[in-house]
Order: C-alpha cells, then sequence, then structure tokens
C-alpha cells in the first residue's frame, strides 16, 4: 500500500505553491501519495482533520503564520507536523533545524522521533514561538499596513525607520502566576516559547519549547535609542555570552504558565510574526500556556542538540 501524507501550503504565497508543487513531485517519484489540501479562512478544524486522516505527517509549506494558522489540525489529529519553509524567516524550521528538501523530510519520516511541544493562548489567538508588544509590535503592524504581496527583509527596511523615529516605550506590569513582578514600568516586553526571533535577533535565547512554560522578559527603557542599543547588544552577542545578556540589569526574566500584563497606554502586540487582530490596541493581554500539544516530527538526529527543546524526542 501506497504511503500517504498530506502537504498543506499557504494559497497567499505564490513561492510557498510553488514549493509545494516542488516537494509534491519529488515525494511522487519516490513512491508516496501526496493529499494536496489546505485550510480556507473561516473553515473548521473538523473539516480539514477529516481529509488529512490517516497521513503519516502534516507538512507545512509556508511561513511561521501558516504553522501558527495549522497547528490546530496537528492537535486535533495527533498527526506530526514538518515546515517546509516558504516564508521569511521561518523560525519555527529554524528553531527545530529543519531543512527544506525532499531528502531531509524522508530521512525524518524513516527515523520518526516526535516531539510534543507547547503553544500558547494569547489573548483571542494562540501561538507557537513568541509574542511581544515593544518597537517590534509597532514594526510589525506597520508592515502589515503597508504590504501588498509576499513579505522580504526588505519591506521591513522604512517601516523600522518609521517606527524608530516615533515609537515610545508603553508603562506595563505584569503578573506571572499571581504574583506582580513588574510594576508600572516603561519598556519593551517580550513572551516566549522559543529561543528563536526574527533577524537573529533572539531576546530569550533560554527559552525552550517543551518545558510547560513560558518564559516573560522585560527590557526596562526610556526611548527608541534605548530599543536600539539593546536589539544590537542581543543581535551581537556570542554564544557563550547569552547567560550574561541573561543576568544582566538590561534584561528580566521570569518563568511561568500564566501571564496577565496590563498597560497604561493602548499598545499593538506580535504573534508570531504577525499583527495581533491586525494592528489593533488595547490595555490588557493574557498568555496562557498550553503544555505538550503539538506534535513535530523531528529531523533525523546528526548528533547535535535542538536548542529549541530540552527532552528527547520519542521514536513512535
Amino acid at each position: 500500500m501506497p504511503r500517504f501524507l498530506s502537504i498543506l501550503a499557504n494559497p497567499t504565497s505564490a513561492k510557498a505553491m510553488k514549493h509545494a508543487d516542488s516537494l509534491e513531485m519529488a515525494l511522487e517519484s519516490q513512491g508516496w501519495t501526496v493529499n494536496r489540501t489546505g485550510r480556507s479562512p473561516g473553515e473548521s478544524v473538523e473539516a480539514v482533520a477529516e481529509r488529512v486522516e490517516g497521513s503519516e505527517v502534516l507538512i507545512l509549506a509556508g511561513g511561521d503564520g501558516t504553522v501558527r494558522y495549522l497547528s490546530d489540525i496537528a492537535i486535533a489529529t495527533d498527526i506530526p507536523i514538518w515546515q517546509h519553509a516558504a516564508g521569511n524567516e521561518n523560525l519555527f524550521a529554524r528553531s527545530f533545524g529543519m531543512k527544506p528538501s525532499c531528502g531531509s523530510l524522508l530521512d525524518a519520516i524513516e527515523q520518526r522521533r516526535i516531539q510534543f511541544i507547547d503553544r500558547f493562548q494569547a489573548g483571542s489567538e494562540s501561538g507557537l514561538l513568541i509574542v511581544s508588544s515593544g518597537l517590534d509590535a509597532e514594526i510589525v503592524a506597520r508592515v502589515s499596513r503597508e504590504r501588498t504581496g509576499a513579505v522580504s527583509n526588505l519591506n521591513y527596511i522604512l517601516p523600522t525607520i518609521r517606527s524608530l523615529l516615533s515609537w515610545k516605550p508603553a508603562r506595563y506590569t505584569i503578573e506571572i502566576d499571581g504574583v506582580r513582578q513588574v510594576d508600572s514600568r516603561t519598556g519593551w516586553v517580550f513572551v516566549a516559547n522559543s529561543p528563536d526571533y526574527g533577524g537573529r535577533f533572539d531576546p530569550v535565547p533560554t527559552a525552550v519549547m517543551d518545558d510547560g512554560v513560558i518564559d516573560t522578559c522585560f527590557v526596562p527603557m526610556n526611548g527608541a535609542l534605548g530599543a536600539l542599543d539593546w536589539m544590537v547588544h542581543a543581535r551581537l552577542r556570542l554564544t557563550r555570552l547569552r547567560g550574561s545578556l541573561i543576568r544582566s540589569r538590561r534584561f528580566e526574566h521570569y518563568a511561568g504558565s500564566h501571564v496577565r500584563i496590563t498597560s497604561e497606554e493602548a499598545v499593538r502586540w506580535q504573534i508570531d510574526g504577525d499583527a495581533y487582530q491586525d494592528g489593533a490596541t488595547c490595555h490588557e493581554m493574557e498568555i496562557a500556556i498550553q503544555p505538550g500539544v503539538v506534535p513535530v516530527l523531528m529531523p533525523a538526529s546528526s548528533g547535535r542538540s535542538v536548542r529549541a527543546i530540552s527532552q528527547r524526542a520519542d521514536r513512535v
């Protein structure tokens, strides 16, 4: 009986559709039966789950937004996911070392190591990587408003410059598992489930995706120059100095399962690189971890550790 898998591509991305077409042909040449499907806006999880039933793996061709949007399908079906990177940053694939090649995928299927990772609920939306409010959320909102098609790093240049000229940090109060840790202070807030972030600027390098908690980080600052200085500091640090960043006065780190953040000013948020609620502002955000709910197909073991996880994947 032919082996069966499903490819779900982002239909709004020509790059993702092209990658999915090439992968489909390569897999069929190896004797696989390929189910090409997707999830339309507003379509129920149950409807998509029925179409992918029996798949050995769900291949998500697209960027991190595609993975976030389709993670519900993996949870409902218990079928592991694999990101066939076709977005801008592809942080999910980077976190696990997934390469966008048929050979890497087939090696992973053959070894079949499954890792269950955490997801988080942030307000009315869910995420896998990071939710934040600060300069990055302002930039993401500008890019979202100005985009006319696929996004590349070039699309971020002008929005970044404009945001640096106009952004002012808000005043936040942060509670972790009911305990107030930050009391009405100005800065930049990151709530991270993954150590990776865009531009290799990784604000929370100690975060892992399978520990059942989410890492909340507050960076005190008074303006855009402080944000730029801290970003450079974070971007240029050496791997061996990550610990010193966490311990520095530039960075306050907390871990817990439930986070409540309020701001005196209405602020924007971003989730996994997308503008929260299309860039709308709000005064409150609650984030709760959903431990071990998303099955992930891990790349074939090469003897190297994957920094996004703390535990060994199960072979099933």
